[in-house]
């Protein structure tokens, strides 16, 4: 055999081989969704709506704090459209303390969902918030996260995209600013996922896993009782002062 019979062969063995590659790896993409671990799953609470006319307390939610310690490791996260190979996917951040954003659209879409009623917002930006003294102002810290994930590139150069699982902790604490104390603490979790690939950003899995919290709280009978409670509110003008301090 001459050299560039020796070539030719050579060329076509690569080729052959290339080949065979892109359709292993196109038929281990049709097999379906790229397999990672998964936290335990537990079904989402049903949630009830409030009937109509009902009268409620309107809520706030103030802040959603994330306190894991700094090189936690949570799980697993992989590469690639294979999402292989592994490696520990790791707490990255010092304490979170989130006043709006995601966490909060969450629990408005959850809030008027179910019926239940948000406190009002201002209709100026020069507008200080008014607040009756029904309100009840709820803040959540999130701990014991467990999360695996996988990230690949996306169709475009730029893009990203991610699938995953979440699982966390939630301790809840609703505050009345009428009698100026909580008067509700309780424990739950909150879990989500995303198993298809979907760009980064686009359908998080931890405000969603927050809002299946928010729905046990919701669930919660003496949350529900307190919601639906009458606060008998006869304010004096040192309330009214402190109010328009917390505002």
């Amino acid at each position: 055999m001459d050299a560039q019979t020796r070539n030719n062969v050579c060329k076509n063995n690569w080729r052959a081989a290339h080949f065979l590659l892109a359709i292993a790896y196109s038929a281990l993409l049709a097999c379906g969704s790229p397999r990672i671990p998964v936290v335990e799953q537990v079904p989402v609470p049903q949630v009830d709506a409030l009937p109509p006319n009902v009268v409620v307390r309107p809520l706030i939610l103030d802040r959603v704090i994330i306190d894991v310690p700094r090189g936690t490791v949570l799980g697993e996260t992989r590469h690639g459209r294979l999402c292989s190979p592994l490696q520990p996917r790791t707490w990255e951040a010092d304490t979170v303390v989130a006043r709006q954003g995601d966490f909060h659209r969450e629990f408005e879409k959850v809030v008027v969902q179910y019926k239940y009623r948000l406190a009002d917002k201002p209709t100026s930006l020069f507008e200080e918030p008014k607040l009756s003294g029904a309100e009840l102002v709820v803040a959540a810290k999130i701990t014991n996260i467990r999360e695996n994930n996988c990230f690949a590139a996306g169709n475009l150069s730029f893009e990203q995209v991610y699938l995953g699982n979440v699982r966390f902790s939630v301790h809840w604490e609703v505050y009345s600013v009428l009698e100026k104390k909580v008067v509700l603490s309780l424990d739950n979790e909150g879990l989500a996922m995303v198993d298809e690939f979907k760009r980064t950003g686009e359908d998080s899995y931890y405000p969603r896993a927050f809002g299946n919290a928010l729905r046990s709280l919701l669930k919660n009978a003496d949350f529900l009782h307190l919601v639906m409670s009458d606060p008998k509110i006869e304010m004096s003008k040192e309330q009214e002062d402190r109010l328009l301090c917390f505002g």
